[in-house]
């Protein structure tokens, strides 16, 4: 859906915005990634491959968290894919794969060493709002 708003700007001249507004069912995935093992090898590839399947992400960080009754410093990449856009069981079926690699490469130390790797998938409905121009 197409819309036009005018506001006015800090200069007191009118400026009017077209944007279309798109409202869809997106795949939502959360990987958690202690901060001790953020910035290894493993986990930079991980989240490089992760980009090819969508650019853009949120990251949320310092995040705190328990693991099996320990206190741990998390942060939490987001992203979120179109439904419509994905062949859901391909991508699962690659993201675990590349899950099980990483463990792997991670366990070749005691200092990265993993005893889980934790993500979660949610549907969810997504409003976005795009500037298409602006006059």
């Amino acid at each position: 859906m197409n819309v036009t708003r005018t506001a006015k700007s800090p200069a007191g001249q009118a400026v009017t915005c077209s944007m279309d507004q798109d409202d869809y069912e997106g795949v939502q995935l959360d990987f958690y990634i202690p901060e001790a093992i953020w910035d290894h090898h493993a986990i930079r590839g991980f989240l490089d491959r992760l980009q090819y399947l969508e650019s853009g992400a949120t990251i949320f960080n310092g995040l705190l968290g328990v693991w099996q009754g320990e206190p741990e410093y998390t942060r939490i990449y987001r992203m979120i894919r179109r439904a419509d856009q994905v062949d859901y069981v391909g991508m699962m079926n690659t993201i675990k794969a590349d899950i099980a690699g990483v463990m792997a490469e991670l366990s070749t130390s005691d200092a990265s060493g993993q005893q889980a790797f934790m993500f979660t998938e949610s549907r969810v409905l997504v409003s976005l709002t795009s500037l298409l121009g602006k006059s």
